[in-house]
């Protein structure tokens, strides 16, 4: 039944080529058109609110900013749970929406009107920030400026640094890849009045005076217009926004034509808003610069795009001055290695699978059998780009899962057709009847492979779950390829009957005249015998040797099962005793956190300053197995009290294929 629908691209050479040519470009093609990511592009279903209430106690925060946002979400329809953290002039909460909702864009709509809704004291300035979670937009990697010659800034040495840092933002803006840069570790600056208590005293003010009259005079709003051609509009412009402003202004004034300016009264300063937390970079205080990329750009064209105009203003900008600047926590290095993956596997595939073939076989059947492994990649890319799916970890996971068995098919298939060349059928009958002989058999394999991965489309339960579920169609995808190569491609190209250099193996052949031969009545001469080429495999002495085997097995049966019995139980035993259970194997991780405290009551500052030995013990491996580090000092973390005493460094190592001490080792040296 199936030998005509084989027959019908198996003699259609025209067709076939045509096939696999085109799928081979179109994969090429889609390769280069397919973004690559991290992850799928999937929107996570949670919501993150944060609202800040400076000066507030964590008490405070709880009842005036937590629970009045709480209150308004309530009731509002498509939410799973709530969580929220509460600290110190700071509210975090963290809303999980229920899983795979049609309307989710209404509900996120919903809880965006529901939080600007709620009634925030007036200290709260800002509107909190409702942030939903998308992998295609996400940071992708951080930018580290430091000064070089600075353990801790000055405030002069601050300032500078700052205008190299937003100039180097204001760049990476004007980056078609780059959506927004967020800054961190960055202070705001601030102009500063410190009254004097005795000066208050003397002339009789109180602080909330001068708090009333500078408010008073700082003001930037709309005036209405005037009644002229061109409907003028007047804005009132009074901010005051530099020292020289503010101490000008006048506080207090008398009937004699006295006046209290803030001068008079009071030290004004230009500086930067107080924090305890301190982050270093290599060692020196910096500011971190973090970039995310556009929702339809490649993360691979995204960050070369960064480490270029890094590259340019570290030679150009930075050139001759104490500023550096240091890349970490690169998103697409794991990407990066799963391409290599897939291309250094690919090619050893593809070597492997025709040395084998050729040792069994010919150089004929092994080359079409090799080009199975391209194909079913072109063929998969296409498929990826059809369902929308991007070029990322996980799909790279899948191809990789199924990777050793997308020759199988066209092996099995090669095989049995060089089995029918063996016994002395043509080459086009050959392909034929050895395709169809085994179509069933693969189709079900692949079936039964393909029904085995189905679990996966279930809803598995979180955002891992959703992640899981793109691995089944993929592996679909490349055993579906692997099947139509097999069935419909490979049986053209394996009926074409090659030089006799390339059946390589396949060359013993026997001799078989017709019955009789009689005299040509034009000629009289006789005709010579007709011959039936039969090419016999070096391979089917040792199938004969395999053959007499089976049959002294079968007649030994029980003793044979019994003696696979003892060895399956045996295995379990010995796995049982020998080997330990883990759910997923351990791999050399690319990050190293160090964490430590000193004395209680030792300032933030006196930490910093305490741990600058381990900074310049750390600093020594810069450039050969570390690409950097980071010093979080007195940090906050979920709205946690600040501890001054405490630090963290997070160093981030170069991958373990770069460099020749494994992470124990540095490790214990580092001890």
């Amino acid at each position: 039944m199936w030998d005509k629908f084989i027959a019908f691209f198996a003699k259609r050479h025209m067709l076939a080529n045509l096939m696999f040519i085109g799928i081979m470009v179109a994969g090429v093609y889609f390769w280069f058109a397919t973004n690559k990511e991290e992850l799928p592009n999937v929107t996570r279903d949670r919501v993150r609110i944060s609202c800040s209430y400076p000066g507030a106690s964590a008490e405070q925060v709880e009842y005036f900013v937590t629970k009045e946002i709480e209150d308004k979400l309530k009731g509002l329809d498509g939410i799973y749970k709530v969580t929220s953290n509460s600290g110190a002039g700071s509210s975090s909460i963290s809303v999980e929406l229920e899983l795979r909702r049609p309307d989710r864009d209404e509900i996120i709509t919903e809880i965006k009107t529901a939080v600007y809704d709620a009634k925030l004291p007036d200290e709260v300035t800002e509107d909190p920030r409702v942030r939903e979670f998308k992998s295609s937009k996400k940071a992708i990697m951080d930018i580290g400026v430091f000064d070089k010659s600075a353990r801790l800034l000055t405030p002069e040495k601050r300032r500078k640094l700052h205008a190299y840092a937003l100039a180097l933002e204001n760049q990476l803006l004007n980056l078609k890849n780059i959506s927004e840069v967020s800054r961190r570790a960055y202070q705001n600056p601030e102009i500063r009045i410190e009254a004097d208590p005795e000066k208050l005293k003397e002339y009789n003010i109180s602080l909330n005076t001068i708090s009333t009259e500078i408010k008073a005079l700082n003001l930037r709003q709309p005036a209405g217009g005037l009644e002229d051609k061109f409907e003028s509009k007047v804005t009132l412009d009074s901010e005051l926004d530099t020292v020289a402003e503010l101490e000008k202004v006048i506080i207090k004034g008398g009937f004699e034509g006295q006046q209290v300016r803030v001068k008079d009264i009071a030290t004004v300063t230009e500086n930067f808003e107080k924090t305890k937390f301190i982050q270093k970079i290599n060692g020196r205080e910096g500011i971190f610069l973090n970039a995310v990329k556009t929702a339809d750009s490649d993360i691979l064209e995204s960050v070369d795009a960064v480490k270029a105009l890094v590259k340019k203003v570290s030679e150009n900008t930075f050139q001759g001055t104490d500023y550096e600047i240091v890349l970490l926590d690169d998103e697409s290095r794991e990407l990066r290695n799963r391409l290599n993956i897939i291309l250094y596997n690919g090619t050893i595939g593809l070597t492997l699978v025709l040395v084998v073939l050729l040792v069994f076989l010919n150089f004929h059947t092994a080359f079409w059998v090799a080009m199975g492994i391209p194909f079913t990649f072109a063929f998969t890319m296409v498929g990826i780009n059809m369902l929308g799916y991007t070029i990322n970890n996980i799909t790279l996971g899948a191809i990789i899962i199924v990777m050793g068995m997308i020759v199988d098919d066209a092996i099995i298939v090669a095989e049995n057709i060089s089995r029918y060349r063996s016994n002395g059928m043509a080459f086009e009958e050959a392909a034929i009847k050895g395709t169809s002989y085994v179509l069933l058999p693969i189709t079900a394999a692949i079936v039964t492979t393909c029904l085995s991965f189905t679990p996966l489309f279930m809803n598995l339960g979180g955002w891992h779950g959703v992640m899981i579920s793109f691995l089944p169609p993929v592996i679909f995808l490349m055993l579906a390829a692997s099947l139509f190569e097999s069935v419909l491609i490979l049986p053209s190209h394996m009926s074409i009957r090659m030089p006799r250099i390339f059946m390589g193996r396949l060359k013993t052949s026997e001799v078989k005249s017709t019955p009789k031969s009689k005299p040509s009545k034009k000629t009289g001469l006789k005709a010579k015998p007709q011959t039936e080429e039969r090419v016999r495999h070096w391979f089917l002495a040792y199938e004969k040797g395999y053959g007499q085997l089976l049959e002294k097995a079968l007649k030994a049966k029980y003793w044979v099962f019994l003696a696979a019995l003892f060895i399956l139980v045996g295995s379990f035993v010995l796995a049982a005793k020998t080997m330990k259970f883990t759910m997923f194997p351990r791999t050399e991780s690319d990050q190293i956190t160090l964490r430590g405290e000193a004395p209680s009551g030792t300032t933030a500052k006196q930490t910093a300053r305490m741990i600058e030995p381990v900074e310049d013990m750390l600093s020594e491996y810069i450039g050969r197995e570390m690409i950097g580090f980071r010093t979080d000092i007195s940090r906050s973390r979920r709205g946690r009290a600040v501890e001054e005493n405490k630090f963290r460094i997070r160093i981030q190592i170069v991958p373990r294929t770069e460099r020749k001490k494994s992470l124990n080792q540095m490790i214990k040296a580092w001890e």
